[in-house]
């Protein structure tokens, strides 16, 4: 090896720059556990926010299904007999969901 790569200190430089210090052992399992935890934390969170969206979908399309069977109730509750069917609910109905 050439003068280049030997240290005046003794050692060279090389070997100097691949060995591990001592008090450099855990630092990578720290950034690891830092990286786990965040993305940990965004999964909980996107989860999270994931399951709100389908609640609030559920609950809607719910509400939605409740208004139609109430007018579709009405419809044939106070309907005349012969007149059923006729079309009249179909655009009360079409109006209240609109």
């Amino acid at each position: 090896m050439g003068p280049e790569y030997f240290d005046p200190d003794g050692g060279y430089v090389m070997r100097r720059l691949t060995c591990v210090r001592r008090d450099d052992q855990g630092a990578i399992a720290v950034i690891v556990a830092l990286f786990m935890f965040f993305v940990a934390f965004g999964s909980a969170a996107m989860t999270i926010d994931v399951g709100n969206t389908n609640t609030d979908r559920r609950q809607r399309q719910n509400g939605v299904d409740a208004v139609a069977l109430a007018v579709t109730k009405q419809c044939a509750e106070h309907a005349p007999i012969g007149n059923r069917g006729s079309g009249d609910c179909g655009v009360k109905i079409a109006k209240l969901v609109g």
